[in-house]
């Protein structure tokens, strides 16, 4: 088990554009290309977790801090 905190952000209203078995790419808000999110910082409260799908992107905390987007 990680010792991150598993708290969750949420990265806005995103559309699912693609996904592999352990990644997602989405497009996010004010953003020209797509993002690659790695489905193991996907939050449980995310509504975007497969290709196709759109909503609200929750992600670990921890992983939004360390790219830039908290």
């Amino acid at each position: 088990m990680s010792d991150h905190d598993a708290s969750g952000i949420s990265l806005g209203v995103c559309q699912c554009t693609g996904a592999t078995k352990r990644a997602i790419f989405v497009r996010m808000p004010g953003e020209r290309s797509d993002r690659c999110i790695p489905r193991s910082v996907l939050h449980d409260d995310s509504e975007v977790y497969d290709n196709g799908h759109a909503g609200n992107l929750v992600v670990a905390s921890w992983w939004a801090e360390k790219e830039g987007l908290a």
